[in-house]
């Protein structure tokens, strides 16, 4: 959905692909008739910078500096959308020219935006069209009027419908494409980029632009869905800039990768024969836990600096060290007691000044519910969940924090939850969730979702069970500005949830939250179980796949989803 002030809720139903954007204005108009899904405006917009926001109205924004054909860069002679303005029609008077039909098409684009003579290699101005004073290009009217065509116009999906109207007069430019510089024509249209080529096989000799690409990353920035790696184990991890997993690497044990998202480079963090699992990152330091097969509680928390190779030890003791995170120079990371005689701890240590780590928090965990889970940090603050067994059927849990300066933590809310039995309808879904950045913690319990400034104790509640319609979610994760989480909207109500767990085929959505403009947006619907949610710095990396294990790994820019 993008903002739209003249559809239903201000938002309209959008869906882009390489050559086009399609639209519902109104999801309640009759769906017989073609106008009921209809293309953009794309390239008015990306002429003008004028960003459609309702039926006339506009936001002006830079026009688009992609260019309008071929090789996105090494391309000099092929200009951008912003180029064309001199030559375009985008308000019906402007630019407009003569009608000179059977006229050869024998002028050239230069490099520096002016026309010079050229051969017009048999290709000839056609029907000249009156409401924006442009005349067609031979070959793009023989095409869009040819029987394989691909156009319907018997069911009102003609050539109009698809490209709208002219806006230039087609001019040749010599572009470079995939490298090897090529004549080509070219000629804008309201909704389309055509382009012919006179060099290629007769089936691709005229072709759309990418103007559904180029004006969603005008929009958005260059930043789609992307899938990074396959068979991830556990959650992935990202600091905006690189995003770290785990992944098996021969069905026996699990190593830790690393992806470079700006080239989209992947390389091996961790590949011994350990097992080698949760990892963290932020800048170049990795951190993660380890442990060979022979002890599954015996874990230790290891790292390295990737720009310099350089490997760390954090812990390696006789407690089972799990669930490590790093901000800066610490480390969080609980150290468990293998004996179940002692307490949990949270402990955090400085990968510069190597002092003796400090325990933050001890807490006894049990078979029922661990004492302390889903430790955070950034910067100098700490949050963490823990759990108190009351019974086998009951748990009061608590979110905590402290400034790593601090002498003692600070317990922001508290709740209790069914952990198992025949009580436990929603099982997992009731579990409570956290993040934090910086002073902002987003938080999920009983299906709800909250996020609180720590330095003025606001809070905003985001959505769940108690809204209409029902929105029940899980599974928060905040960078500060976005808040995300998994969605089960889907479902008609907790008892329908609860059954989901029974289905082979598991579901969970993702949506966000723009804590700026109080904009929410959906990710990603009905696409499998989406889980394992990270965000930092607008970077969303999560898992895909039917099953939390196995999974593949997704990264998207949350700008994508929002008005530029």
């Amino acid at each position: 959905a993008e903002p739209y002030q003249d559809s239903p809720a201000n938002a309209r139903a959008v869906r882009y692909y390489d050559k086009s954007r399609m639209e519902i204005n109104d999801p309640h108009g009759d769906s017989t008739t073609p106008f009921f899904v209809t293309n953009g405006l794309l390239t008015e917009e990306l002429v003008t910078g004028k960003l459609l926001v309702a039926d006339g109205a506009y936001e002006q924004h830079d026009p688009s500096s992609q260019l309008v054909a071929g090789d996105a860069i090494d391309n000099p002679g092929t200009p951008s959308y912003a180029a064309f303005a001199p030559y375009a029609t985008t308000d019906g008077l402007t630019h407009r020219a003569e009608d000179k039909q059977d006229a050869p098409v024998d002028q050239l684009l230069d490099p520096n935006l002016g026309l010079t003579a050229t051969d017009s290699a048999g290709v000839t101005l056609t029907h000249y069209q009156t409401t924006t004073g442009h005349n067609m290009a031979s070959v793009f009217w023989e095409w869009a009027n040819a029987a394989g065509s691909g156009f319907q116009p018997a069911q009102g999906v003609d050539w109009l419908y698809v490209l709208g109207y002219p806006i230039s007069e087609p001019y040749w430019i010599d572009s470079t494409v995939a490298g090897t510089p090529h004549r080509v024509l070219v000629q804008l249209f309201e909704r389309r980029a055509l382009t012919y080529t006179a060099d290629n096989s007769a089936a691709f000799r005229v072709e759309f632009g990418n103007i559904g690409l180029h004006y969603h990353d005008w929009r958005y920035g260059p930043s789609p869905i992307v899938e990074r790696a396959t068979s991830i184990d556990g959650t992935p991890s990202t600091d905006g800039a690189r995003v770290v997993w785990a992944a098996s690497n021969d069905a026996t044990r699990d190593d830790v990768f690393s992806a470079d998202l700006s080239s989209g480079g992947v390389s091996p963090v961790a590949d011994s024969s350990l097992q080698e699992y949760s990892p963290d990152v932020d800048g170049a330091r990795v951190v993660w836990a380890q442990h060979d097969d022979s002890c599954y509680a015996c874990g230790d928390i290891v790292g390295t600096n990737l720009d310099t190779g350089q490997p760390f030890t954090v812990a390696s003791t006789s407690a089972d060290e799990e669930s490590p995170r790093v901000s800066g120079d610490w480390v969080t990371w609980i150290a468990f007691d293998p004996t179940g005689a002692g307490p949990a701890q949270l402990l955090a240590w400085n990968v510069t000044t190597k002092v003796t780590p400090k325990v933050l928090f001890e807490a006894y965990d049990s078979a029922y519910a661990p004492g302390i889970s889903a430790p955070q940090i950034d910067g100098a603050r700490v949050a963490w969940l823990t759990y108190h067994v009351i019974s086998e059927h009951t748990a009061t849990w608590q979110i905590m924090t402290m400034l790593l300066s601090d002498s003692a933590p600070t317990t922001l809310i508290e709740g209790a939850l069914d952990i198992g039995g025949p009580g436990a309808v929603l099982g997992g879904f009731n579990r409570p969730s956290i993040a934090l950045a910086g002073d902002t913690l987003a938080w999920s319990a009983d299906l709800n979702a909250h996020v609180i400034d720590l330095t003025t104790s606001a809070q905003t509640d985001i959505t769940g069970v108690a809204d209409t319609p029902f929105t029940p979610l899980q599974g928060v994760a905040t960078d500060g500005r976005y808040v995300v989480w998994q969605d089960y909207r889907w479902a008609a109500n907790v008892t329908e949830m609860a059954m989901h767990w029974q289905d082979p085929a598991l579901r969970s959505d993702v949506w966000g939250y723009d804590l700026q403009t109080g904009h929410e947006f959906a990710v990603t619907v009905n696409t499998g179980y989406n889980t394992g949610l990270r965000v930092a710095q607008g970077v969303l990396v999560w898992n895909r796949g039917p099953f939390a294990s196995d999974a593949n790994l997704e990264t998207v820019s949350l700008a994508r989803f929002l008005s530029p």
